[in-house]
């Protein structure tokens, strides 16, 4: 990748940082990144391209060890509609709608206790290479190993989106109800070796966060919804799976 990229998009960073505390675009978690892309003039969407000339840009509030989304990607199986089954299967009823749905976050290293009914875990089979969804009963009795994430498919998605990422630090405070940023360095890495994305997955550095609803409104109403069935990772591990190639202040 062109190098110029790089420095265009850190001189771009300075401009906004020089202009001190900004009014957030947008409320909740996702306005650091919102308002930073505004910034950027880069348009809203959900494309699988990065958002900056080939470089994915990710935010985080400065002192935060919140994960961040590196990717995101259904699970597959023998059968279709996997998200639908496994949310009617495993998901807890809201009462509110008497709908059911499934919100965990799963690790390879560990098993998720969800509702004190299911526990959940990941294993990263090599020989098979994909990375299969496994659930436990409460007795740890295996109920099914079934519905997977492949290798070949998650590798692609990570070098077509992360093959190069900018990680922009920002503090925030509130005036009024009202969130502003103050943007505080800016971190270019580079992604080369899936392998040290399987290692992080094995170690805990990296869960799958299953997200898996339903439509609440809308000629959908009542179907299965995937919020982003997300591949998450803390920024303080980012060098589990990255190199730093440039930071500025």
């Amino acid at each position: 990748m062109n190098d110029k990229i790089v420095e265009e998009l850190i001189n771009k960073y300075i401009d906004i940082k020089n202009r001190g505390w900004i009014c957030s675009t947008r409320s909740h978690n996702t306005g650091i990144g919102k308002t930073f892309e505004d910034l950027l003039g880069k348009k809203e969407d959900n494309l699988s391209e990065p958002d900056y000339k080939g470089i994915e840009i990710k935010t985080k509030r400065q002192f935060s060890n919140s994960y961040t989304t590196l990717i995101t990607k259904s699970p597959e199986g023998n059968e279709s509609n996997q998200n639908t089954r496994l949310r009617l299967t495993y998901g807890h009823i809201e009462i509110n709608n008497n709908q059911q749905t499934l919100h965990a976050s799963v690790f390879a290293n560990r098993k998720t206790v969800y509702f004190n009914t299911y526990q959940f875990k990941i294993d990263v089979d090599r020989q098979n290479e994909k990375i299969f969804l496994e659930v436990y009963d409460m007795d740890n009795n295996l109920l099914e190993k079934e519905v997977y994430w492949k290798f070949s498919v998650l590798k692609k998605k990570l070098i077509q989106k992360l093959k190069r990422m900018a990680l922009i630090h920002g503090n925030s405070k509130k005036i009024d109800n009202t969130e502003y940023f103050e943007f505080k360095k800016i971190q270019v890495y580079d992604f080369t070796d899936f392998e040290k994305f399987l290692k992080a997955i094995e170690k805990g550095k990296i869960m799958i966060d299953l997200r898996i609803g339903y439509y609440k409104s809308g000629k959908n109403i009542g179907k299965t919804h995937d919020h982003g069935t997300g591949f998450r990772i803390k920024a303080s591990d980012i060098l589990e799976l990255f190199t730093l190639i440039e930071e500025k202040e």
